[in-house]
């Protein structure tokens, strides 16, 4: 699932080379290389010299940071990454190569427009949200369809303190 999702950023950022991609990544680059087959470790070296790709680890920036910066995140599914992108306010994609997640009960599988199982679907995705949407279409997209699972409006400024204070006082381990 790791190498789809690496290998659908390099084919991104090969198609749109004027976009700018992020990757920030949970675990360092020497970590990751080390306890990665070739094909990942492969990627990864091409990803670092990509000209359009930065790799944010370098910059020890967060990933909250990351999604701030960002016009699109594409995340793995049931990945904080996902939650915070949605509740950021941000458009968000998640990429499940494997379909390993389709029947589950997350985030994703409620909302339109955000899931993708192939390279076809990310692009087409990729291309929606960032050329066919714009900004006042899609805050009607978050009342409509995100809003709902935080319980509040989303993208609203102080985001990242609200998600906290959210997770804080009314998720439940």
């Amino acid at each position: 699932s790791y190498e789809a999702f690496l290998d659908c950023i390099v084919k991104l950022s090969n198609t749109y080379q004027r976009n700018y991609y992020l990757l920030k990544t949970k675990k360092s680059y020497d970590f990751i290389k080390s306890r990665s087959n070739k094909k990942i470790n492969d990627l990864l070296d091409i990803i670092r010299k990509q000209k359009n790709i930065v790799y944010m680890n370098d910059f020890n920036i967060s990933s909250y940071d990351t999604i701030g910066l960002s016009d699109l995140t594409i995340s793995g599914p049931e990945s904080s990454a996902l939650f915070e992108s949605f509740y950021a306010g941000k458009k968000t994609i998640c990429y499940d190569p494997f379909f390993q997640y389709k029947n589950s009960d997350s985030i994703e599988n409620h909302i339109p427009n955000c899931k993708a199982s192939t390279y076809r679907e990310i692009k087409k995705l990729h291309d929606y949200w960032l050329n066919n949407i714009n900004q006042s279409e899609f805050m009607d997209y978050l009342k409509e369809y995100v809003d709902g699972h935080f319980g509040m409006t989303c993208g609203k400024g102080k985001s990242i303190s609200r998600l906290k204070n959210f997770l804080y006082n009314d998720c439940k381990l």
